[in-house]
């Protein structure tokens, strides 16, 4: 039985290597048997971009001898299988034929592909959360006290990841020195790590973190995951200038362009040059650096989308060809964002002549405009997603009846509801607003605005996700220090903070609050916090002090949802700190409404538990002490006889005479401080006993 699956195993590798070493050639002519020689005269010097493999080229035929216009290649090795593929794809043999070439191994993947379509194979499937879906998630999502994982990047380039646990403190996983060459980032749903280094990207997965992929980029600075993480994008942050183009070759990669990978196999799919731009201010002109990221990826990861002058770029996968072959033409388009759940974008023009700036919903890949709202007197619109993509926030910022003030209003539109109304929020000319932030789970928003330069209000508003008109202020927080709004991921509960350098972080104080109760929560200090994070659970938050921004106390605090502090480390230097993101759980209405109705049964079983835990650990460790006490005594009280039994072994090989350097003085006076030091042990063993 184990034999026969090690032959199945090997057959199975060995068909694997066929397909990567293979390809498939599409629209070669069609002829007859008694010109398939000539065709294959033909071809042949043209398929040949390396050394052949056993089955070398064959051209496919029907059941008349007729050529089918598919013929298939076997090359030695992959790599060159892959050479061929970049070369003879779109390669014209004459005015009609023009050659379309895949691997074997994605044939294969498309022939096993259902004939069926199922709309419900578009959407991904909800999480039933039962022991068969618990068992078919990731491994580092099946942990059984459901904890975080957290990486950190420190001197000597070390990157170690940890889980993280409230009760029993944190656990290394792997700690590795020169791990990186720079920094490291999570991908988009958390199943890879990313290392940086000067020849490029290295991609590490798994339950060891053992090394997945390479993407080789010289001098490699930003990088990218698509939303699925299907995709890789990565850039040396250096632009080109109209008219240096290099065209890249298979020898060499001018890494001043922005590849885009195929996170599965490693392959570079296209390359894009990123140009310098030159924007005019009054009569002189300057240039304005790209803002990465270059691209933004579509929900589902079919479409990526990229900002031109006057128009925006939609791409489409896995082809990476425009789409419909031709540009989104759009005058004076100055920003955009894919809606997170849908295949919406949502852009903004400014004023231009007697026409009003104006903010576009637009459906792809139809182009179709699903709404449009006109602005006059706009200085500039920021446009912000709720997760969910039941609203689109515009923040818009407007110039005063002088020109010479600006003040904040927000054009909130509601993407759930016919013709998608509008609700407007209005704030007074001189008051600054310096923070927006939806609540994740929720329909609740928080805004920070002020008159006075450093003290500000927070204030929190509801939305009604079915009807326009519904936009209800819950209440304000006045007179703050705060620029930032934290929202758990779980929503509820909100974080006031003001992080960045810490010559900007006043006094260090952060509040917690819970909006549904409106009340505060929780309060904590971090004087040189340069930043806080919130892990992927919502269930506790990070305050840290990189390197980069601070040189003295590197470290971090960790808080649980109120504020109470779990765990601090100080560090020497600490360059990053990274939460492991996590994929999106769907829970169906009837689950999430259980979840909620017994909040508290779970609550009390997993304070039961944490409890239960440190209770072991106490115990367990008072034990592990008085066990090692008793260990200790009986290593004392046999080590006499364990010296004589080795001098009897010695003596078999004739050493311990006396021309040799064992001398029994020694060992009798030894015999003498053991005896007395068994008995002062002793002693000490029976004073712990009356204690305990």
């Amino acid at each position: 039985m184990v034999e026969s699956r090690s032959v199945e195993r090997e057959r199975k590798n060995r068909q694997k290597a066929a397909l990567a070493r293979s390809i498939v050639v599409l629209n070669i002519p069609k002829v007859g048997e008694s010109k398939y020689e000539k065709l294959f005269k033909f071809l042949s010097p043209r398929l040949e971009v390396g050394d052949l493999g056993e089955k070398g080229i064959a051209i496919q035929k029907d059941e008349n001898g007729d050529t089918t216009g598919i013929a298939f290649v076997e090359y030695k090795k992959p790599e060159t299988a892959m050479r061929a593929l970049k070369v003879l794809d779109g390669f014209r043999l004459d005015a009609n034929h023009r050659l379309s070439v895949i691997l074997l191994a994605d044939a294969d993947k498309i022939m096993s592909t259902t004939e069926t379509f199922d709309e419900s194979s578009l959407v991904e499937k909800e999480y039933e959360l039962d022991a068969d879906a618990q068992r078919s998630l990731p491994e580092w999502l099946d942990d059984k006290r459901s904890r975080e994982q957290f990486a950190v990047v420190q001197e000597n380039n070390a990157v170690e990841v940890f889980w993280f646990d409230s009760v029993v403190g944190s656990e290394r996983i792997l700690a590795k020195e020169y791990w990186t060459d720079s920094k490291a980032m999570w991908s988009t749903r958390g199943n890879y790590l990313a290392t940086f280094h000067d020849k490029g990207i290295a991609v590490w997965g798994g339950p060891e973190f053992k090394k997945l992929k390479r993407f080789p980029h010289e001098n490699v600075s930003y990088a990218q995951f698509s939303k699925q993480e299907n995709f890789l994008v990565t850039w040396s942050g250096v632009e080109i200038s109209p008219g240096e183009e290099s065209p890249p070759s298979d020898d060499y990669i001018d890494d001043r362009y922005v590849v885009v990978w195929e996170v599965a196999t490693g392959r570079p799919l296209r390359w894009f040059p990123v140009y310098k731009r030159t924007e005019l201010t009054g009569e002189e002109g300057k240039e304005v650096p790209p803002v990465w990221p270059i691209f933004k990826w579509s929900p589902d990861d079919r479409y990526f989308a990229r900002l031109g002058e006057n128009v925006i770029s939609v791409y489409t996968t896995p082809s990476m060809g425009l789409l419909g072959k031709k540009k989104i033409a759009i005058p004076g388009v100055q920003a955009f964002e894919w809606s997170p759940t849908d295949p919406i974008i949502a852009y903004w023009t400014p004023e231009m002549g007697d026409s009003p700036a104006r903010v576009c919903l637009l459906e792809i890949p139809s182009r179709v405009e699903l709404r449009q709202k006109g602005l006059y007197s706009v200085s500039n619109v920021q446009l912000k997603w709720k997760e969910d993509g039941n609203f689109l926030s515009c923040r818009v910022i407007r110039f005063g009846k002088n020109r010479k003030h600006q003040y904040t209003n927000f054009e909130i539109f509601h993407m759930r509801d016919k013709n998608y109304p509008i609700d407007i929020l209005e704030f007074k000319e001189k008051e600054k607003v310096s923070a927006f932030e939806w609540e994740p789970k929720g329909n609740r928003f928080g805004v920070i605005h002020g008159e006075e330069a450093n003290y500000a209000d927070v204030s929190f508003y509801s939305m009604d996700s079915t009807s326009t008109g519904k936009l209800k202020h819950i209440f304000t927080v006045p007179k703050k220090q705060f620029k930032s709004i934290l929202w758990s991921p779980l929503g509820t509960v909100a974080l006031l903070a003001r992080v960045g350098h810490p010559s900007e972080a006043t006094n260090g104080t952060y509040e917690w609050y819970n909006v549904t109760e409106h009340e505060l929560i929780g309060l904590a200090e971090h004087y040189s916090a340069t930043h806080m994070e919130w892990d992927a659970s919502g269930r506790f938050v990070c305050s840290y002090t990189t390197n980069e921004s601070w040189e003295a106390d590197n470290g971090y605090n960790v808080y649980n949802i109120s504020g109470r502090m779990t765990a601090t480390v100080n560090m020497n230097k600490m360059y990053q700190f990274l939460w492991r993101p996590r994929p999106q759980l769907y829970l169906t209405a009837e689950q999430e409404k259980n979840v909620r109705k017994n909040i508290k049964k779970y609550r009390e079983e997993f304070k039961r538990e944490d409890d239960e835990l440190k209770e072991s650990m106490r115990s367990g460790k008072a034990a592990e002490r008085r066990d090692m006490r008793l260990k200790w005594a009986e290593y004392l009280a046999t080590k006499a006889d364990l010296m004589k039994a080795i001098e009897d072994k010695l003596a078999e090989f004739n050493i311990g005479k006396e021309d040799d350097y064992i001398e029994i003085e020694e060992v009798e006076e030894e015999f003498i401080d053991i005896k007395e030091e068994v008995d002062r042990t002793r002693k000490m063993l029976n004073s712990d006993d009356e204690r305990d």
